[in-house]
């Protein structure tokens, strides 16, 4: 069992986040979505007793496990998983997902995806009744993305995973729930056929909203049109009262006054009904919250050099050598995909390649594919500490990438999505003439990645790009550079 009855929970009093939630998980896999920032993280770790609510009740029987996000320290419950030789079942999950236990030893290098295979493969090992997971394919390449699916697959608990990863939701999940600043919604179905339910939903409440607009437009404008003919009307009876003769007391003027005042009375009784029918239309008007987010633009200028960046010679990690006799440069207006496996020495490329450019630091950026919450509320607080207009510029670019900037610039505790974007915007605000993204799609939401995907396409200078979605890669970049076996090569497509 696992149930929410009327939960709510904020991390400041100013900033709701979680309010009255009720609902029912049950067996099988269910896939918590919605814009970064709405909760989704903390509802985990309401789920599995890591926070208590402010109000209602988490009703949960058996054992929660809670992976998160970040994997940087190696746990005793993965070294367990690593060395439990007698236990069959911890092999046959290392199998699963094809993890060797000598790989522990120079854990420190591993990339985040070798260490989120380990992470997980130790969970599902120790068969939680409850198994909760939080953006499981960050950092992931194709291979560990395949082996985690079919691993987790055959978790027969119930399950909660959160993600923005559509394949993952659509081939494990059996429902979705929805969190948002506006509300939560549980439906009984994957992803893809949610949202498809949600977007005919927004389409048919945009489209009452118009209606309801025009139908308010058209009674002001009844209501107008009767008071303009009353006020004509009551303008002539008043000229031909002036100009009546005072000693005029015939019959026949007033019967004229008694048809004149009739018609007075059916003017008045006309424009009252278009009044109460204008504000009826009015306070039946319905309004349809657009998603935060916008087009985003990046402050760039092409470098007057023709190389921004060169490497040669062999890079370690630590006492590991990744690559051998490397021989790189990146040019001026060069779009690079850098792809390989977990491991393959991405990251570190990425990062020698910002440490030898002869560019100064305001003139280029590295975005690290990880950012620890330490460095998130640092960075935070540099944002805050900023001149007005500065910080200003910056809280634009946060909003356009789908943060409501109000919200985050109060809180004390930004999540892992929320500060991704944080850093892109103080980053990309600034006019660098080399950008180096090494996963920069990790953690954030799906619209927030098509944007981004759009300003990448029209960035004019040097980009060098890691990532493990290709079609992201396909639609930035014209160039690729694979790593394979300590191995660079050029490839085409």
């Amino acid at each position: 069992m696992l149930r929410l009855s009327s939960v709510s929970f904020r991390w400041d009093p100013s900033v709701p986040l979680i309010s009255q939630l009720t609902v029912d998980l049950g067996r099988g896999w269910t896939g918590v979505v919605g814009p970064n920032g709405a909760g989704k993280t903390t509802l985990l770790q309401l789920l599995c007793g890591r926070l208590s609510p402010d109000e209602g009740m988490v009703h949960r029987s058996g054992e929660a496990l809670l992976c998160s996000q970040r994997v940087e320290v190696l746990e005793p419950a993965i070294e367990h998983f690593a060395w439990g030789w007698t236990d069959g079942d911890a092999w046959a999950w290392q199998a699963r997902l094809s993890l060797d236990p000598s790989d522990l030893q120079r854990w420190d290098t591993l990339s985040p995806g070798e260490r989120k295979r380990w992470q997980i493969g130790a969970a599902l090992a120790s068969a939680p009744a409850v198994l909760l997971l939080d953006e499981p394919t960050n950092h992931l390449d194709v291979e560990g993305r395949g082996l985690l699916l079919e691993a987790l697959a055959r978790f027969e608990g119930i399950g909660v995973v959160v993600s923005h990863d559509r394949e993952l939701l659509d081939v494990l999940t059996q429902r979705t729930l929805e969190v948002a600043p506006e509300g939560h919604r549980l439906v009984e179905t994957p992803y893809s056929a949610a949202r498809a339910a949600w977007d005919a939903q927004l389409a048919a409440a945009r489209h009452e909203a118009a209606q309801r607009d025009a139908t308010a437009r058209r009674a002001k404008r009844q209501l107008q049109a009767a008071r303009q003919v009353a006020a004509s009307a009551e303008g002539g009876r008043s000229a031909r009262k002036r100009m009546r003769n005072p000693g005029d007391r015939d019959g026949r003027s007033m019967g004229a006054k008694v048809r004149a005042e009739k018609a007075a009375s059916k003017r008045a009784g006309v424009v009252a009904r278009a009044q109460v029918a204008a504000e009826r239309a009015e306070a039946g008007r319905l309004r349809v919250a657009d998603p935060l987010g916008r087009a985003v633009t990046f402050r760039t200028e092409r470098s007057r050099r023709g190389r921004v960046a060169a490497v040669s010679g062999s890079l370690r990690a630590g006492a590991h050598t990744v690559l051998a006799d490397v021989d790189v440069w990146v040019d001026r207006t060069d779009r690079i995909w850098l792809s390989g496996a977990n491991g393959a020495g991405k990251s570190t490329l990425l990062a020698a390649l910002d440490a030898a450019s002869p560019l100064p630091p305001q003139r280029r950026c590295f975005l690290s594919q990880a950012l620890s919450e330490e460095a998130a509320i640092r960075l935070l607080e540099r944002v805050r500490a900023l001149p007005t207009d500065v910080q200003g510029r910056v809280w634009q670019r946060v909003a356009a990438l789908g943060v409501d900037p109000a919200r985050l610039a109060r809180t004390q505790r930004p999540s892992p999505g929320e500060a991704r974007k944080l850093a892109l915007a103080d980053a990309l605000g600034r006019e660098v003439s080399l950008l180096l993204l090494d996963e920069p799609t990790n953690h954030l939401d799906l619209p927030s990645i098509e944007r981004l995907q759009r300003a990448l396409s029209a960035w004019p200078a040097a980009l060098v790009l890691v990532t493990h979605d290709a079609h992201l890669a396909q639609a930035v970049t014209d160039r690729r550079w694979h790593l394979e076996g300590g191995v660079l090569e050029a490839r085409v497509g």
